[in-house]
């Protein structure tokens, strides 16, 4: 019997950008997930939230096909472990109502519902839905971890202090709760108890100390361009892990005009960044580029060079902000007030409204 589970999360089935076609990708990287299980004899499939897109509506094909992919592999051959997202939940901070509690009534299909413990591969492995401050439960399974023997594993899905919201731009999480009257930071200090955090909720995969968040298994959007997409088959017994890669799902490309031709264009979502040019020649880039069958296609326009020097002209202008005021209020009409006094309030306002 294989040590192994498989761990995926955050496939958010709907149609993305409003295209059945993008409905298809997401449960191919479904059907992906479950059938690489049954090729690699791994009894075990552990979801880590968020199946769905919408929380409170969900359209009749998307929800009838993805029960039938669900139904294709749920036939005894693989025990699934679907964990709650945000998406999933009827109510933002109750886990009672959930779009996937209806697939509880397949084979050997459990719905994780409450911070609980749970035997995965005759392996003790804890469990925690969304939710948005998980202190309390985070201190009440630890109590029961402490006790456990082997590795500890958590399963959870949570915003994480520190991770990263957006690999393009880098934009760090700042999560902080109220929690028994004080501002709690949920940062990697509450997890210690386990040697192993897997986490859904960010899609961009990645790790923080003990804490490794799946990530999604398919480029949902541009947010997500150029990022490995990948799901985890762990070994509960020596704690390894292998990464099987995405590498037939539709990517999200932000190229340049100059290097557009160095990318493979068809069927991906191509994001084109051009300096000023004339209607006319952004049209005919545009026909050249559609010919190679992108599955869709923006071209924007560059900030122009002489706004750039204007900003960089006007930030000159400010580090001389002491001889501005200075002449400001030598040159205007003050009355009786002190003017070194003004300048003094000057720099003062300047500083904060840098600050800002």
């Amino acid at each position: 019997m294989s040590n192994k589970i498989l761990l995926f999360s955050d496939v958010h089935v709907h149609a993305h950008k409003k295209s059945f076609e993008r409905l298809k990708d997401c449960l191919k990287a479904l059907d992906w997930a479950l059938d690489t299980a049954k090729q690699r004899k791994i009894k075990d499939v552990v979801f880590a939230g968020d199946l769905f897109q919408d929380r409170q509506k969900i359209d009749v094909a998307t929800y009838s096909l993805t029960f039938d992919t669900f139904i294709k592999h749920c036939d005894g051959s693989i025990n699934l472990w679907l964990l709650l997202g945000n998406h999933d939940m009827w109510y933002h901070d109750k886990w009672d109502i959930s779009s996937v509690l209806p697939f509880s009534a397949l084979p050997n299909v459990t719905v994780v519902n409450k911070a609980c413990t749970l035997e995965v591969n005759g392996k003790e492995i804890d469990f925690l839905p969304y939710v948005r401050d998980p202190v309390t439960h985070l201190q009440n399974l630890e109590v029961v971890t402490k006790k456990r023997k082997g590795l500890k594993i958590l399963v959870g899905h949570l915003a994480v202090h520190g991770a990263e919201l957006n690999a393009l731009y880098h934009n760090l999480a700042d999560v902080q709760i109220e929690h028994d009257g004080d501002m709690v930071k949920v940062g990697p200090d509450l997890f210690t108890a386990w040697d192993q955090v897997f986490l859904g909720h960010y899609h961009g995969a990645q790790e923080i100390e003990n804490i490794e968040y799946i990530g999604s298994p398919l480029e949902l959007n541009f947010g997500e361009a150029f990022q490995e997409k990948h799901i985890i088959i762990y070994d509960l017994k020596n704690g390894k892990k292998e990464y099987v890669v995405n590498d037939f799902s539709p990517k999200h490309l932000i190229v340049n005009e100059d290097s557009v031709h160095n990318h493979d264009i068809e069927n991906n979502f191509v994001r084109i960044s051009v300096e000023n040019r004339k209607s006319v020649e952004m049209l005919d880039l545009k026909k050249t580029i559609q010919a190679k069958k992108p599955g869709t296609l923006e071209i924007i326009q560059k900030p122009k060079k002489e706004q750039k020097q204007v900003v960089q002209d006007a930030k000159a202008i400010l580090n001389k902000e002491d001889e501005m005021l200075e002449t400001y209020v030598k040159e205007v009409e003050t009355g009786d007030m002190d003017k070194p006094h003004l300048v003094e309030i000057g720099k003062f306002i300047c500083g904060k409204s840098v600050a800002t």
